[in-house]
């Protein structure tokens, strides 16, 4: 009889400890963090994840009205949702008119951001490339609520943003993603997704990239990883931080706007033409949904982050073995472009508790059909190894105006080299993102 006691105390013991070992909130409902925003000055803006609360800048000013026009692509997105994510601003569309978005956004205090004006963001006080824009960045298409006074929450809006005390995102694990996409640098290549499941054609190249633009935002970012996703591009680094260089992949729709008139006759712009709806702008799996920053050397990986990987891009030159992409920030360094046949992008994924179905090691990602990509070295690069400084996906861009000086081309709401605060700087034509 002691003995079915004592049996029956440590069976209760040992299932409380069971509860308590898993975090009730995020965990419990899958979720990776909270981002909450309140719309006061000087209040903490807090991520809430595994359990914990954390800091993470003062707010030091919020935005008065919505930026209308916003950058071009922003028709394409979800009114109430993430449009645009960066190493320097995350942009929130709250409304449409006319063919173009409305937008506000959360920018760092020391960076720059042509897509924002100070009239329309909530200034964070911090630099761009780590924290809210890097390991607690929202990929696009993430939902954004609106926090009223008496606590509940509506999806946020132009006809709300006066109401609300609080602005705030849940990061989900990403479901559907493919384990990589694959780009034949050519005309009339093709854009290939890979699932565990198999691979789909959902594009084809219209216009191959032959070398590197000078997009502000790969100042925070590394060598090889994404600076930018929007509904109309992602923009990939090609310098390490400090340095500026990359090149984007654009819908054919996007390229045809005015702004980007410029993409058909540049080097350092891939177009790609959608099959079956799989490239189209706002659409997943390259302009939507999936390609998050990811953490910088500078942020802590703990929680949940612990279980992301960040994306990362190889190239193939001359249809030889895949490589981690070539540093370039320069003209020069650049002409590696034109000797690239395949480009491939390593979507984030998960491990532990967060997803089984797509983790290191996993069927899905050994499988020796599609497995060329990865390997110790392929893997180290996704995880971020020493192309995680800097971190971040830069804004993307919008437009092609070039300056003969420095040849930086406007197209980025990525971070400048400069640390100049965001509000003592002149205000760019908004398509220039």
């Amino acid at each position: 009889m002691i003995c079915g006691v004592l049996f029956r105390v440590c069976a209760w013991v040992l299932c409380f400890a069971w509860v308590l070992g898993f975090p009730s909130g995020a965990f419990a409902q899958g979720e990776l963090f909270t981002v909450r925003i309140p719309l006061e000055r000087g209040r903490q803006v807090r991520v809430e994840e595994g359990g914990m609360s954390i800091q993470m800048g003062q707010v030091l000013s919020t935005p008065i009205r919505p930026l209308y026009p916003a950058f071009g692509a922003s028709r394409w997105g979800k009114v109430g949702t993430v449009v645009a994510s960066a190493v320097n601003a995350v942009h929130v569309l709250v409304g449409l008119k006319g063919g173009r978005g409305a937008v506000v956004s959360l920018i760092p205090s020391y960076t720059m951001a042509p897509a924002s004006r100070p009239f329309s963001a909530v200034v964070v006080d911090g630099v761009g490339g780590s924290g809210l824009f890097g390991a607690y960045c929202p990929p696009v298409g993430t939902p954004v609520t609106g926090v009223l006074k008496d606590g509940s929450e509506v999806p946020l809006d132009e006809g709300v943003l006066k109401e609300v005390v609080e602005i705030r995102y849940r990061v989900m694990p990403p479901s559907g993603a493919p384990l990589w996409v694959d780009l034949e640098n050519r005309l009339g290549g093709r854009v290939e997704a890979v699932y565990p499941s198999g691979a789909k054609v959902i594009g084809e190249v219209v216009h191959p990239v032959s070398g590197i633009g000078f997009f502000e935002g790969s100042h925070y970012q590394g060598v090889g990883r994404i600076r930018a996703n929007h509904p109309g591009v992602v923009c990939v680094s090609t310098s390490p931080p400090g340095e500026m260089g990359g090149f984007q992949i654009v819908p054919e729709e996007h390229a045809r706007s005015h702004e980007m008139k410029p993409a058909w006759y540049e080097p350092q712009w891939l177009i790609v033409r959608s099959l079956g709806g799989g490239a189209a702008p706002g659409t997943k799996p390259l302009f939507s949904g999936y390609l998050m920053p990811g953490p910088s050397d500078r942020d802590q990986r703990v929680g949940p982050l612990e279980a992301l990987s960040v994306a990362s891009v190889k190239v193939r030159r001359s249809g030889g073995d895949w490589e981690d992409m070539p540093k370039a920030s320069s003209e020069a360094e650049g002409v590696f472009l034109k000797d690239v046949t395949h480009i491939r992008i390593l979507y984030p994924r998960f491990s532990g508790p967060l997803s089984s179905t797509v983790e290191t090691g996993s069927p899905g990602r050994t499988d020796p059909a599609v497995s060329d990509g990865y390997g110790a070295a392929s893997d180290a690069g996704a995880l971020g190894g020493d192309q995680r400084a800097g971190s971040a996906a830069g804004k993307a861009g919008e437009g092609a105006k070039k300056d003969k000086k420095d040849k930086k081309t406007d197209g980025g709401s990525g971070a400048a080299g400069s640390k100049q605060r965001v509000y003592d700087q002149g205000a760019p034509e908004p398509e220039y993102f």
